[in-house]
């Protein structure tokens, strides 16, 4: 990928000077050659009042980028690399022109999923996870919960929700502190297992939330996530107020999943138990909340939770006056409970494995060992679907949606 530009060199002197144009790298995080820059022509005389044009043609490899600094947006951390084109008199003066460069590149890849129907009227069918690029292929596996696909009409496209879902780790016992299904290695850069990676509070049963947007968030400031609870979905609320047992909040500028628990006196005095948020901070618009089953209380006689997601931006000085927020998943009248929902011991649809690839190491789901999907706790009338986010994708290529026939 090239980019290039253009600026004018002038000589504002009364006599002819010699210049030379050289290209600067200043800073990179990056080991690998990711960026060459060249600037052309590399010498050039003017006499008085004349002007030169110089190109510069930045080059950029994603491929260059080793797999552990495709995590520094895990991190925290924005990658990049500046410098600059130095223009010096070489002849008739030590005149020195500095003009700065600066460029953020990720390694993305291009996954997607082999399928967008799974036919279960035998009781289970299977997809590939196929792509390319210059980035990890990674794919997560999750029980559709809503899609909105209009969302704010696109007004905010950070806090535009498309589609949630969650997945379950716990297998069939939430409270027998074994998990099943997670990723097997540990990760490039800090050599964490992916639980570790997570933790701050204990996480031996994970549960995780899934969270698609219209656009992009870039930073860690600015988008709120707010996963309502209703553990039992039975429409009886800690809190009728919030409308929620549990409220899990990806807190904007602290880089932290706080779990509160409304049953408490004082539910917003601390954190019930708190985890790192999944996916990056930077050139995403997916987001991964995970919560620990224990922590909810849930046990294998109770097992099942309702959910509803809402994600709010903030502002800056000369942003927007005030919060825009997106809410999806709605609240059955009849029920008196939200509409999505998981049984974390026994989902509508048993999806395995849970993770494609990834810097955790789990298995490629490729054509020796793809995704099976068998149908789970799902009722007659319920027709679940399978919500797949490929977190080192370009933004725009994130999610998508496999629909279900039986």
């Amino acid at each position: 990928n090239t980019l290039t530009k253009t600026f004018i060199v002038k000589n504002f002197d009364k006599k002819k000077h010699d210049y030379a144009a050289e290209t600067k790298e200043r800073y990179t995080d990056f080991s690998g050659d990711v960026a060459d820059l060249t600037a052309s022509p590399a010498s050039f005389s003017l006499k008085p009042g004349e002007k030169q044009k110089v190109t510069v043609n930045l080059t950029v490899d994603p491929t260059e980028i080793a797999e552990a600094e495709q995590e520094y947006g895990w991190y925290y951390v924005h990658a990049n690399i500046d410098g600059g084109v130095a223009i010096t008199q070489t002849k008739n003066g030590k005149d020195h022109l500095w003009v700065p460069w600066h460029t953020v590149t990720l390694a993305a890849s291009r996954d997607r999923a082999g399928k967008s129907l799974l036919d279960l009227s035998d009781g289970s069918d299977t997809y590939q996870i196929k792509g390319s690029g210059a980035g990890v292929s990674h794919a997560d596996n999750y029980v559709l919960g809503d899609t909105d696909e209009n969302g704010l009409a696109r007004q905010f496209g950070e806090a535009d929700i498309t589609h949630i879902g969650a997945r379950s780790f716990t297998g069939d016992d939430p409270s027998d502190g074994t998990a099943e299904e997670l990723p097997p290695g540990t990760d490039e850069l800090a050599e964490l297992t992916w639980t570790e990676f997570l933790e701050d509070s204990p996480l031996t049963e994970p549960i995780e939330f899934g969270v698609r947007t219209a656009g992009v968030h870039n930073t860690t400031e600015t988008l709120e996530i707010d996963v309502k609870i209703d553990v039992g979905a039975d429409g009886n609320f800690a809190d009728d107020g919030i409308g929620a047992d549990f409220l899990a909040v990806k807190i904007p500028g602290t880089g932290k999943t706080c779990l509160y628990d409304l049953s408490d006196q004082d539910p917003f005095a601390a954190c019930a138990a708190e985890w790192f948020p999944d996916y990056s901070n930077y050139n995403t618009n997916v987001n991964g909340i995970v919560v620990d089953a224990e922590a909810l209380g849930l046990t294998k006689q109770k097992s099942v939770i309702s959910y509803q997601v809402e994600a709010c931006t903030g502002f800056f000085s000369g942003d927007i006056p005030s919060q825009v927020c997106d809410k999806v998943g709605n609240l059955n009248v009849d029920t008196g409970t939200y509409v999505p929902h998981l049984d974390v011991a026994d989902p509508d649809l048993d999806i395995s494995p849970l993770v494609c690839g990834g810097f955790w190491k789990a298995p490629a789901c490729d054509e020796e060992n793809p995704v099976t999907v068998t149908l789970g706790s799902a009722t007659a009338d319920e027709a679940p679907k399978v919500m797949v986010l490929f977190p080192n994708n370009a933004p725009a290529r994130t999610g998508t949606v496999i629909n279900t026939v039986r």
